[in-house]
């Protein structure tokens, strides 16, 4: 029988899920995680390859950004960068070029002489997301408290 004090889950409220998912935010980096826009939806999804059953909690200040977090074990499984095109690329010069190098690598990856190659560098494009989402949520992150002493 598992001890009820042992199960992690995903936080309760939604500032200590984006604390959460701002500290593991380098996670985005590691082999697996995929890449994809939805032009139906207008939204950017980086998804970890176990991705199950999540929590979502958004920055409040950029609630177009969403990180999702496995309900089980409270990792860092996805990001959706909402109104993409229409409103974080149009404002932000980078996401803008984020959104072309993915366009541009999924299509010459169709291309059998150079689909290793575009998927080489679209581990590069994730690598600039994860950039791009820390950036983004810079007013959000906290320096660490100060030590106190008596």
């Amino acid at each position: 029988m598992i001890d009820q004090a042992e199960l992690v889950t995903a936080p309760g409220d939604n500032l200590a899920g984006v604390t959460a998912a701002l500290d593991q935010l380098d996670r985005i980096r590691e082999p697996g995680w995929t890449i994809d826009y939805d032009r139906r939806t207008d939204t950017m999804f980086l998804r970890a390859p176990q991705y199950d059953r999540v929590v979502s909690y958004f920055l409040p200040t950029r609630p177009e950004i969403v990180f999702e977090l496995d309900a089980a074990s409270g990792q860092l499984v996805g990001v959706d960068l909402e109104d993409y095109w229409s409103r974080l690329a149009r404002e932000d010069r980078d996401l803008r070029a984020l959104l072309v190098g993915f366009e541009l690598t999924r299509a010459l990856g169709r291309v059998p002489g150079l689909r290793h190659m575009m998927a080489f560098i679209r581990r590069g494009v994730q690598s600039i997301a994860s950039d791009q989402v820390e950036r983004q949520a810079q007013p959000m992150k906290m320096p660490p408290a100060a030590p106190i002493y008596s």
